[in-house]
Protein backbone atom coordinates (compact mmCIF):
# COMPACT_ATOMS: atom_id res chain seq x y z
CA UNK A 1 0.00 0.00 0.00
CA UNK A 2 2.78 2.16 1.07
CA UNK A 3 4.76 1.84 -2.06
CA UNK A 4 1.99 2.40 -4.30
CA UNK A 5 1.57 5.58 -2.58
CA UNK A 6 5.29 6.08 -3.20
CA UNK A 7 5.21 6.04 -6.69
CA UNK A 8 2.09 7.97 -7.43
CA UNK A 9 4.26 11.13 -7.35
CA UNK A 10 6.62 9.60 -9.82
CA UNK A 11 3.64 9.97 -12.58
CA UNK A 12 3.50 13.37 -13.79
CA UNK A 13 -0.49 13.08 -14.37
CA UNK A 14 -1.27 12.07 -11.26
CA UNK A 15 1.02 14.25 -9.02
CA UNK A 16 -1.78 17.14 -8.15
CA UNK A 17 -4.44 14.28 -7.76
CA UNK A 18 -2.51 12.92 -5.20
CA UNK A 19 -1.08 15.50 -3.55
CA UNK A 20 -4.78 17.13 -3.31
CA UNK A 21 -6.17 13.43 -2.40
CA UNK A 22 -3.76 12.86 -0.01
CA UNK A 23 -4.34 16.04 1.84
CA UNK A 24 -8.23 15.02 1.53
CA UNK A 25 -7.06 12.14 3.83
CA UNK A 26 -4.94 14.05 5.89
CA UNK A 27 -7.64 16.40 6.98
CA UNK A 28 -9.85 13.44 7.12
CA UNK A 29 -7.96 11.62 9.52
CA UNK A 30 -7.16 14.55 11.97
CA UNK A 31 -11.01 15.44 11.98
CA UNK A 32 -11.93 11.65 12.93
CA UNK A 33 -8.76 11.79 15.56
CA UNK A 34 -10.28 14.86 17.28
CA UNK A 35 -13.95 13.69 17.09
CA UNK A 36 -13.25 10.12 18.57
CA UNK A 37 -10.87 11.81 21.19
CA UNK A 38 -13.89 14.33 21.75
CA UNK A 39 -15.88 11.45 21.86
CA UNK A 40 -13.96 9.46 24.51
CA UNK A 41 -13.43 12.68 27.03
CA UNK A 42 -16.98 13.96 26.68
CA UNK A 43 -19.31 11.33 26.78
CA UNK A 44 -22.01 13.99 26.76
CA UNK A 45 -21.30 15.33 23.59
CA UNK A 46 -21.34 11.95 21.98
CA UNK A 47 -25.10 11.29 23.63
CA UNK A 48 -25.96 14.87 21.54
CA UNK A 49 -24.70 13.56 18.68
CA UNK A 50 -26.08 10.43 18.39
CA UNK A 51 -29.58 12.04 19.52
CA UNK A 52 -28.93 14.57 16.56
CA UNK A 53 -28.39 11.48 14.05
CA UNK A 54 -30.99 9.20 15.17
CA UNK A 55 -33.45 12.22 14.56
CA UNK A 56 -32.19 12.65 10.70
CA UNK A 57 -32.55 9.45 10.00
CA UNK A 58 -36.39 8.64 11.59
Amino acid sequence: MFLVLASFPSLPLFKPLSLASLRLFNIATLAFSIFSSTISFTPSIYKFHYFISYGIKK
